[in-house]
Formats: C-alpha cells, structure tokens, sequence
C-alpha cells in the first residue's frame, strides 16, 4: 500500500507540473501577441514631418548656393552629426536621434542630392541601401531684387520590428505616440536650422 500510495502522489505531482507549465505557456503567448511583438505581423514605425518657411535677406541665387551645400547641413542641423561626400551627387549623413532613459542611436542615411526645378533642391534617402528614410526638400523663390522666401520640407521614416530602439517605453506608449514626440523634434531642429543658416549667410554675404 505504501508503494501505491507514493505512486499516486508522484501522478499528481506531475499533473500539478504540466497543468501549471501549461497555463503559464499560456500566458507567455498571450502577451507576446498582445504586446504586439509578432514580426511576421507587427512592424513599429516612426514618421515625423515638418514644413517651415522664413524670408531671408538674400539675393536668390547666393540662397540656393548656401541650400545646396550639404555641409551647411552637418554644420548647422541639429542631431545631423556627419556628412560623408560619396560622389556622383551622393553623400551619406548621420541622424542622431534621442531615447528617452537611453543613450541616443545612430540612423545612417545614404542621402542623394537632385534638382527639381529652377530653385528647388532634393536630398533624398536611398530606400534600397537603408530602411531608414530621409527627406529634405528645399524651395526658394525671389521676393524682388535683394530677398527670397525659402521654404522647408523635412521627413523622416524610421521602420523598425518593435519599438525598443526608440526606448524602453516605446513599445507601451506606441508608434503613433513616439511619432508625435519625434515631430515636434523635428519641427525644433529645424527652425534652429534656418536661424542659423540665414545668420551664417549674413555673415558670408555682409548682410
């Protein structure tokens, strides 16, 4: 009987042991669909845009010169940290971009100049080389003989399996939430840009 009985208890042990393993196999699934880490189904994105125009007190072409010159950009633009020559009308730049309770990363971003129109000036991301997208387009238009007005267009697209490149927190808050944060970065960085190209630009024309 003494046998019996151990055997019986050693049943229910291990019962015990698949049932809990079980529920908590469970649970493990359950929150790593709800969470949405599945990558054959969930992707988590940034998106960031911003447009700012200013009037600066330069002749048009002295503008478009100082716009088309990508190191004013490295020199200038916040966060933009590098700006590698690469030729043929290609250059790669390096985008630092801030994490909250992390130190910053690093986007590298092969960037190709064109032009579109007269006075209109595109630096655009590679989508083949990078999944990291960057756009900046740039419009000056002549306000009589001694002004222009200068418009500008930046984009980021910043793909990524889960949000924990953007920080720990990311994944909780939400792509639509870090997006919202990263325009509003964008926005800021770029009208430092354009206040201290315009004053570099004093500086290099006497104006």
């Amino acid at each position: 009987m003494k046998y019996r009985g151990t055997f019986r208890h050693r049943l229910d042990n291990v019962s015990y042991v698949i049932t809990t393993n079980a529920g908590l196999m469970l649970c493990v699934i359950c929150t790593y669909y709800l969470l949405g880490y599945n990558k054959a189904q969930c992707k988590f994105t940034v998106r960031a845009e911003t447009e700012q125009a200013a009037n600066v007190p330069q002749q048009l072409e002295n503008v478009v010169a100082y716009m088309r010159n990508a190191e004013n950009y490295s020199r200038f633009y916040p966060n933009i940290i590098r700006m590698t020559p690469q030729g043929n009308s290609q250059y790669e730049w390096v985008y630092q971009i801030g994490r909250p309770l992390q130190s910053p990363f690093e986007a590298d971003l092969t960037m190709h100049e064109r032009e579109d129109g007269h006075a209109a000036i595109i630096f655009e991301g590679a989508d083949s080389i990078s999944h990291d997208y960057l756009y900046c387009r740039v419009f000056a238009d002549a306000i009589g003989d001694t002004a222009t007005r200068l418009d500008v267009d930046m984009k980021i697209v910043l793909p990524r399996e889960n949000g924990t490149d953007f920080g720990v927190l990311a994944p909780l808050l939400g792509a639509d939430f870090v997006s919202d944060r990263s325009r509003e970065v964008l926005a800021r960085d770029l009208a430092l840009f354009l206040q201290r190209a315009i004053a570099n630009m004093g500086e290099i024309n006497g104006r």
